[in-house]
């Protein structure tokens, strides 16, 4: 699990800088898909947004501090064929 937050440390970092005012407890999934509308260029992208919103939020629900999910029911994008590996 480390490796998958230093991976995406960036993401949350932009978020953070974005967003960074605004209050986590109204989020909504409105917000989140909103947030992702701006990388609808680049759904890999936009799929790791939705990746550190969610591990931020399930943190967040574990101690107590958040109440619902933000990114529950929230779809993610198909990034195309690509390179499996």
């Amino acid at each position: 699990m480390g490796n998958d937050l230093a991976a995406m440390h960036p993401v949350p970092d932009a978020i953070c800088i974005k967003h960074g005012d605004k209050p986590f407890e109204h989020l909504e999934r409105k917000h989140v898909a909103a947030i992702c509308v701006t990388r609808i260029d680049a759904p890999g992208a936009a799929n790791k947004i939705v990746k550190a919103i969610s591990a931020l939020f399930d943190g967040a629900i574990e101690v107590g501090e958040a109440k619902a999910h933000p990114c529950n029911g929230t779809k993610r994008l198909k990034s195309g064929d690509g390179f499996h590996t």
